[in-house]
C-alpha cells in the first residue's frame, strides 16, 4: 500500500499530465480539428511509468470524425 506523500505526488503528477496536455491540445496545436476535444482524465500506472488518456469529442459526428484519429 503506498503511504499517504506517494499517493499525493502521483496525484499532483496526474494533474499536472491533464494541464499540460490540454494547454497543448487547445493552444499550442493550432490545428482547428481538434478545437472541440477536451481531456477529461489521466490514470497512471502503477509504476507511474505510462498513463492513459481520456479525452472527449463535441461537436456533431461529421465535427468528430475529423478530430479523430484514424
Amino acid at each position: 500500500m503506498e503511504n499517504r506523500s506517494a499517493q499525493h505526488h502521483k496525484d499532483r503528477q496526474v494533474e499536472a499530465i491533464k494541464e499540460e496536455l490540454t494547454l497543448i491540445v487547445t493552444g499550442e496545436l493550432n490545428d482547428p480539428r481538434i478545437g472541440l476535444v477536451t481531456v477529461n482524465e489521466v490514470v497512471m500506472a502503477p509504476g507511474g511509468k505510462s498513463a492513459r488518456i481520456y479525452v472527449s469529442l463535441e461537436g456533431d459526428e461529421r465535427n468528430r470524425s475529423r478530430a479523430s484519429p484514424r
